[in-house]
């Protein structure tokens, strides 16, 4: 007997059993959804959540008293878990079984990427800077992976002697040059610190992507402690991103100057990544991504240092600026590969601790190619460098609608778990 008929038309299961209709509706959680984008794995939300919130290819087993059995499948990170409809005779009904509390229908796939949604729904993006936000750092950071990597590139590519001395980044640069600064214009003004008269400006901006690549190749050769070295994410931090991953209709990524690959590396090693909230993305990199080898099944939605770079190293107001420029590749990442045609995002949230995190949203508010009716907001945490009133007084006038700006207190950031999420508009325990 088929699902019983409800007001918005039959389901595929019932409370204590169910069949398959193939088509007209499926439930998911406790929404409904015509068969147009139909869940590829859909299990009773009670027994087992199969919209993990992980992206890594693994095997899981579940057991429900004494019926148990195992599947590989492509855990996936809240893009939706949907196949349109083209795709949904390619699953397969291997058993059915009723079981005393619920019933679970087990599929299998002739394509393991269909588990990649085709789109989603997301109302609301909120990007986050990393050092200073998710990330704290204590002295001798510059010593590890990531600082190191900034002499390493300019000796090998530029000064072509891979034993040159330089020195570390607080040695050599003024704080302004560095911190909330770009991996890319870091870079530039190592390099012209570190070659002096022999700086060319131009043939080092032509060699900026080697440098990157190079950064990166150095930071993949070091093991996890070395990436650790001198950084740790802020208290709570991972637990407020794993509650943040249970938002289906939030997508969550990171805007911030390190170069891609290096900042895939850093979420991997610090737990960060494994909290599940940042969002995966399926499709090839476009809008300038790049393939960072060795961490192709680490990619998750942001924008980067590597994605864009302005190379004007004289003027102070490029830290911020260019940053700018990465959170709209961000944004528009997220609607050209995880929004679906007929949705629009309607909220850009970006949190930050920095100066340059603040004015970057603020800039982004105005920016050419942000949506129509867009609300741009920034959370400023003041759990880096920098206080409540250096923040506040960057923010300017509130503008409903377009500009949302919000300083938490001191010392309130990402990991305060309650004010946070109230900070974000979002609804507990979603």
């Amino acid at each position: 007997m088929y699902g019983q008929m409800g007001a918005r038309g039959p389901c595929v299961w019932q409370r204590r059993g169910f069949d398959l209709w193939e088509s007209l509706v499926v439930e998911v959680g406790w929404r409904w959804w015509w068969l147009k984008y139909v869940p590829i794995c859909f299990v009773d939300r009670h027994v087992f959540d199969v919209c993990h919130k992980r992206s890594h290819h693994t095997s899981s087993h579940i057991t429900l008293g004494t019926t148990s059995r195992s599947w590989d499948h492509q855990h996936h990170n809240r893009c939706g878990c949907t196949a349109s409809l083209q795709y949904i005779y390619s699953l397969s009904i291997l058993r059915k079984e009723k079981l005393e509390y619920t019933s679970i229908l087990e599929i299998s796939l002739s394509r393991t990427d269909l588990l990649h949604g085709t789109a989603s729904s997301f109302s609301t993006l909120i990007t986050f800077d990393v050092d200073g936000t998710l990330v704290s750092s204590s002295p001798g950071w510059e010593m590890g992976a990531h600082g190191r990597s900034f002499t390493h590139a300019v000796n090998s590519v530029l000064m072509k002697n891979d034993d040159a001395a330089g020195g570390t980044i607080p040695q050599l640069l003024e704080k302004h040059e560095f911190h909330g600064s770009t991996d890319g214009l870091i870079l530039m003004r190592l390099a012209r610190k570190m070659m002096g008269e022999s700086f060319d400006k131009e043939d080092a901006a032509s060699k900026l992507d080697l440098m990157m690549d190079t950064m990166y190749q150095f930071v993949s050769e070091c093991n996890d402690d070395e990436v650790r070295k001198g950084i740790a994410p802020l208290p709570g931090a991972i637990q407020t991103l794993e509650t943040l991953a249970s938002y289906d209709d939030v997508a969550f990524g990171l805007v911030t100057g390190n170069v891609e690959g290096i900042a895939r590396r850093k979420m991997h090693a610090l737990g960060i990544y494994d909290a599940g909230a940042l969002t995966s993305l399926s499709k090839p990199p476009q809008l300038g991504g790049r393939v960072w080898e060795g961490m192709e099944d680490k990619r998750f939605l942001g924008g980067f240092g590597s994605d864009f770079c302005s190379g004007d190293i004289d003027d102070p107001t490029r830290n911020y600026l260019d940053r700018g420029e990465q959170l709209a590749i961000c944004v528009q990442r997220c609607v050209e590969e995880l929004c679906h045609p007929d949705h629009q995002i309607e909220r850009v949230i970006h949190v930050g601790d920095a100066p340059a995190d603040i004015l970057a949203a603020k800039n982004y508010a105005h920016h050419p190619s942000k949506p129509k009716n867009v609300s741009v907001g920034v959370i400023g945490v003041a759990t880096g460098s920098y206080s409540v009133e250096e923040l506040r007084d960057l923010c300017g006038e509130r503008i409903p609608g377009v500009w949302e700006p919000i300083i938490l207190n001191e010392g309130v950031g990402v990991g305060n778990m309650e004010a946070f999420i109230r900070a974000c508009g979002l609804k507990a325990g979603a």
